[in-house]
């Protein structure tokens, strides 16, 4: 779940990825979309604990724009959406590295890659591992001070440990598979990181969870 306050959202756990395969001295558009998974609006049952189609409400289908950035670069690196925010306020969709969303229904990132040269996608990666649904308040508290926790945005008053400590924790970044056996050939990488994420969609992008990206206990 994403918390949205009034003012535009910062996604937590922020978004990184690591990329390799891509053509030296080369200029690639990077992209990351939040689409919908489906056109149902959901709410959380709190005797099943789990997320039900809701029967009071139904949402109508919402098409994210395209592409809300560019990065161009020549070389590998590691590819980071920290600036990008939620909103569920449609004012403010306009609004620099700002994503409108719907509350209480699914989303899914989706990442990307073209060759601004040829104009050719040579990845796009639907990011199944980092579903989420907007909402306005957490119906289960300890995932509210879960998140807290590992939000370094979260102050102090809310159940976080202020901007300051967090940048003195030391943290690793566990990446989802070794990807040093990968040839640089982006179709030839194809197959093996499908299974990693589960995706039939061409990729040549390997997503990496970031630092603040624990699993919950």
């Amino acid at each position: 779940m994403e918390m949205i306050s009034k003012d535009p959202t910062s996604l937590t756990p922020t978004l990184k990825f690591e990329d390799a395969g891509l053509e030296a001295e080369t200029e690639y558009d990077v992209s990351l979309t939040m689409e919908k998974l489906d056109s149902k609006r959901y709410g959380f049952d709190k005797k099943t604990q789990h997320w039900e189609e809701s029967k009071k409400r139904s949402s109508k289908e919402f098409h994210i724009p395209e592409s809300i950035g560019r990065i161009r670069y020549g070389k590998d690196l590691d590819l980071h959406f920290e600036s990008i925010k939620i909103s569920s306020r449609s004012r403010d969709q306009n609004l620099e590295n700002v994503v409108y969303v719907q509350t209480m229904q699914k989303y899914v990132p989706v990442i990307t890659i073209t060759n601004l040269a040829s104009k050719e996608t040579v990845a796009h990666v639907v990011l199944e591992m980092a579903q989420f649904i907007p909402v306005t308040i957490y119906q289960d508290q300890s995932i509210g001070k879960w998140k807290a926790q590992h939000n370094k945005y979260a102050t102090v008053r809310y159940g976080g440990k202020g901007m300051e400590q967090k940048k003195k924790e030391k943290t690793q970044e566990p990446i989802l598979e070794d990807n040093s056996n990968f040839r640089q050939d982006p179709i030839s990488r194809v197959l093996e990181v499908d299974k990693i994420l589960n995706s039939s969609s061409p990729v040549n992008a390997v997503p990496q969870v970031c630092s603040q990206y624990p699993m919950m206990p």
